[in-house]
């Protein structure tokens, strides 16, 4: 399965969709949610954006020096 990332544009972070896994990326490492899973795919939460793995990590890196 191809690795989906997500940038939910009203709050700072990142979500990582893979294997049927979301995780948040949080203090510099990736933590499981089923909260944001259940969000996503499940309620009708819209305000967040596919971006590409590229993009992800330039968000994590800007994060990472704020």
């Amino acid at each position: 399965m191809e690795t989906q990332f997500y940038d939910v544009m009203q709050q700072k972070f990142i979500l990582r969709f893979k294997n049927y896994l979301m995780e948040k990326y949080v203090g510099g490492k990736w933590v499981e949610s089923d909260y944001w899973f259940n969000n996503i795919f499940m309620n009708d939460f819209t305000d967040f954006e596919e971006i590409t793995e590229e993009r992800a990590n330039q968000i994590i890196a800007n994060m990472a020096s704020e």
